[in-house]
């Protein structure tokens, strides 16, 4: 039932109409004798009005009814917008395509492969560096060795590394 059919029964038999409505709003009636609204005009002006009771419950039930059709609309256009395509843009790491998983595997690969190549010395203080986090300092205290000493070597085994990688 749309809201211009239950406002015309509303009009057409009131008694019953409001009686349910009244269950429906839940709002007591009780003492009431006049009812008011006010509103602004196309002009500006606040105006008020003394309407009957099937009008102020007419009122209600088109206020509650619009209401309830807004909250509806807006769950809809929220869960509407949450696609797969939506949900990928918003992640903060989208999905790598295949060709850049495939990529980024045979880089990994090469970069290993040139790792292993590298003299033993090179190799290590390499890897002391960039997988185990370790500095330059921390590694001269571990292998006895100078600070610059480690830096040249973790610089030479960088660029022996490139080399082979283009």
């Amino acid at each position: 039932m749309n809201i211009s059919n239950e406002l015309y029964q509303l009009w057409t038999s009131p008694s019953e109409q409001e009686k349910n409505l009244l269950k429906e709003i839940g709002t007591p009636f009780t003492g009431i004798t006049t009812y008011h609204t006010s509103f602004i005009d196309g002009d500006g002006n606040a105006q008020e009005l003394e309407i009957t009771k099937k009008v102020y419950l007419a009122i209600r039930l088109g206020n509650r009814k619009l209401r309830n059709i807004q909250r509806s609309d807006e769950r809809n256009h929220e869960h509407s917008e949450l696609t797969e395509i939506s949900l990928h843009q918003r992640a903060m790491h989208p999905p790598k395509t295949v060709e850049e998983i495939v990529y980024g595997n045979i880089q990994n690969e090469q970069l290993h492969k040139a790792i292993e190549n590298l003299p033993d010395i090179q190799k290590r203080r390499l890897l002391l560096y960039y997988f185990e986090g370790m500095t330059y300092e921390e590694i001269s205290i571990l292998e006895k060795f100078s600070f610059q000493t480690i830096g040249r070597t973790i610089k030479a085994a960088e660029k022996r590394i490139k080399n082979n990688l283009i």
